[in-house]
Parts: C-alpha cells; sequence; structure tokens
C-alpha cells in the first residue's frame, strides 16, 4: 500500500474537532491569499529603484518634487516662511515613510507633524502682538534640538511629539530607536540599540569634520545623562563616518535626506556602517553624491504619493494642532491701510461735501421752513408741534 492510500483512512477516522499535521502544513487557498505580502519598494546602493507592489505603472507617479536647493536659500535670504513651510513638509512626509520601513524592522522612530499652518509668521503686525517668541518652530523637526547662547553653553530641548516624551518612551514598541538631533542650523541621527546591560549609540553627523565639533560632543554627554539615568544601563557611544563629509558639494543642502539614506541602507538594506561608510565616501569622490542623493528624495517622494506611509498618531496630531500659533483676537488685529483708489475717493468726498454744504444751506433751509408751514397747516398734531418746538429750543 502507499503511503497516500495509507494516510487516506487516517484522514477519515479523525475526529471532527481535530486537524491533522499535513492539514496545518498546508492551509487553504484563502489562507494564502491573506499571509501574502505586499513586495516592499526597494533602493539599490548603485542607484536603480523601483516601487514593489505599489507601482502604478512603468512611470513615476509624478514629476513634481520640492527640491531643497542652495540657490533657493540664497534667494530667499533665509527669511522666507514660504519655503521653510514647504521644506518642512517634505521633511514630514519622508518622516512618515521611514516610519513604515522601520516598523517592519521592529525600529522606533518618531513622526513630528510641522505646525498647522504659518499665518502668524506670515504677517510682521500679527507676529508683534503674539505673546511669545517666534524664533524656532514650535513643531521642531527633530526628536531633541540642541541651542547654544552667546556663551557657548548647549541646552537640549525635546520636542512635544517626540517619542523621548517621558509617556512615549515607556510605552515604546520596540527596543531599538532613531533619533534626530538637531544642532545650531543642522541635523544629525542617532541609531540607539537597547539590550539588557547595554545602550549602544551610533551616531552620525553628514556634515563629517567640517561639522560641529562642539555640538557632537555636547551630544554625547547629554546621552550619557539623559539615557544613562532612565535605563540605568552603560551608554556605548560610537560615531560612525566620522571623517567623512556627505555634503561634499557646495551645492547640496539635504542634510536630513542624507540622514534618511543612512538609515534605510543601515537598518532596513542591512548594510555595515564601515562599507557604507565608504560607499558615500567613493560618491564624493567621483561627484556623484548630489545626484545620488537628488535621486534617492525623488524616490521617496513617489512613495508618498502611491500612499506607502504611516500617518501621524492621533496624539501626534493633537500636539502639532496645539502648538500651532493661533492668529491673534480680531479686536487687536491692525487695520488694512487703504487703497489709492479707497484715499481718493475718501478725499474727493470730504472736498465736494463742504462746498456743496456752504453753497445749498441757505436753499435748503427755506424748504424746511415751508415744508414745516406746510405741515402745520394740514393738520399737523399738537405732539409733533412740540417736539419741533423742543428740538430748536435745545439748538438755541
Amino acid at each position: 500500500m502507499s503511503s497516500k492510500e495509507s494516510a487516506a483512512p487516517r484522514r477519515r477516522h479523525s475526529s471532527k474537532g481535530e486537524t491533522s499535521s499535513q492539514d496545518q502544513l498546508n492551509p487553504s487557498g484563502a489562507r494564502y491569499a491573506i499571509a501574502r505580502h505586499l513586495e516592499d519598494p526597494r533602493f539599490d546602493i548603485d542607484g536603480r529603484s523601483t516601487y514593489g507592489d505599489f507601482s502604478i505603472g512603468s512611470k513615476p507617479p509624478g514629476n513634481r518634487h520640492f527640491i531643497p536647493r542652495r540657490a533657493k536659500l540664497r534667494a530667499a535670504g533665509g527669511k522666507s516662511i514660504s519655503l521653510y513651510e514647504k521644506w518642512r513638509m517634505m521633511q514630514f512626509q519622508t518622516n512618515c515613510i521611514m516610519k513604515r520601513f522601520l516598523d517592519k524592522h521592529r525600529v522606533n522612530v518618531s513622526v513630528l507633524p510641522p505646525c498647522v499652518h504659518y499665518d502668524l509668521w506670515k504677517h510682521p503686525k500679527w507676529k508683534a502682538e503674539y505673546e511669545k517668541p517666534l524664533d524656532e518652530d514650535p513643531c521642531p523637526d527633530c526628536d531633541v534640538r540642541f541651542t547654544a547662547n552667546s556663551e557657548g553653553i548647549y541646552k537640549a530641548k525635546i520636542a512635544p511629539a517626540s517619542i523621548l516624551v517621558p509617556t512615549r518612551w515607556r510605552k515604546r514598541t520596540y527596543l531599538d530607536t532613531i533619533i534626530l538631533i538637531g544642532l545650531p542650523q543642522h541635523i544629525t541621527v542617532a541609531y540607539i540599540r537597547e539590550t539588557t546591560t547595554q545602550v549602544y549609540v551610533e551616531y552620525v553627523d553628514p556634515a563629517g569634520p567640517s561639522g560641529d565639533k562642539r555640538g557632537s560632543e555636547e551630544v554625547q554627554l547629554w546621552m550619557h545623562n539623559y539615557f544613562g539615568t532612565r535605563t540605568g544601563k552603560t551608554i556605548k557611544f560610537y560615531q560612525a563616518a566620522k571623517g567623512i563629509n556627505f555634503q561634499s558639494d557646495k551645492n547640496d543642502v539635504m542634510c536630513q535626506t542624507w540622514i534618511w539614506y543612512w538609515v534605510y541602507f543601515r537598518i532596513v538594506r542591512k548594510t555595515n556602517s564601515d562599507l557604507l561608510a565608504r560607499h558615500v565616501y567613493r560618491l564624493g569622490c567621483e561627484r556623484k553624491s548630489l545626484e545620488r542623493i537628488h535621486r534617492f528624495n525623488c524616490w521617496l517622494s513617489d512613495l508618498h504619493k502611491l500612499g506607502f506611509f504611516t500617518k501621524a498618531s492621533p496624539s501626534q496630531t493633537r500636539v502639532a494642532e496645539l502648538h500651532t500659533p493661533q492668529r491673534p483676537h480680531p479686536a487687536a488685529r491692525p487695520q488694512k491701510k487703504p487703497s489709492r483708489v479707497q484715499v481718493a475717493i475718501q478725499k474727493l468726498i470730504k472736498k465736494t461735501s463742504d462746498s456743496c454744504f456752504s453753497k445749498t444751506y441757505a436753499i435748503d433751509s427755506d424748504e424746511e421752513e415751508d415744508s414745516s408751514c406746510s405741515s402745520s397747516s394740514d393738520g399737523t398734531t399738537a405732539s409733533d408741534n412740540m417736539s419741533i418746538t423742543s428740538f430748536s429750543s435745545d439748538d438755541d
């Protein structure tokens, strides 16, 4: 008797409440359909990319992307709030895309939504009426921001939507975490891997040797004080790619995109840190760094259009709404200046009204006397005559 024939009676004699081991190994077609996962988008180290199962065709979903350019910064002089608003939205969308990637690899990352609007910055008089300083974004693009005062003392401030907030940190899903660290006029990143006894911190500054050395030292000190006291574990700090300037091209202003480039290959593609550092160095030597990071930035923008991202949580959205500076009260808003046409009309009305009143006053007064006499002869009541008399006596 064959093995199939011998197995058939055993399946027939099994009870209804039991499931054979072979049935468990071979689920039905419906189970296969549910278990199937979509193929993720992919960006290779040689610059080639795909959209996985999220592609809508052979062509990219769109060619219009916001591209950070040094020329735009120079033209705006660092004072264009409209440019900053677009830049901040690009950072937020990239943040949501990387959140989806990192969730699949069991790594925490914050979703940092921007302000709901930037109307207060766009009206200088409204800004003057606001009671709080607006020198920094109340909804920052990094988990912790370091600022230095005139005496060179650094101070760290945690974003209200960051995972570093104690209530969120206690509820974190995974042990490993990515945090964005802001230095004055610059952004860096730290890959935090936690074990039962130690916390490994892999810190990367895209500016490399031309970056803020003092700021990097302050970050290392803060890591020991902040995470050491909260976790009670030994902190092992390591700065990767310390001697490599990712932005070797003078027109490269994509420090935050370079951060996600490092995070993507380091965590999603499991690339060794030394190998990845040599790859970035080789791109700079071949003068291909700006072209490569531009292509990576466009790939991320396409993924957002295709719906490959994770939305901010309701609590993070509420934080953005709460910290967005509101418009001043309508009573406090300054009145708009009248236009040239309105000013000309007002002058014309004032000039003509004075001259017309002086010429027609006598005629108007005679007509009023005639009308009052005719009204009284026609049967004006005593109360009407009393009111007119009292009005004239008050004028005298």
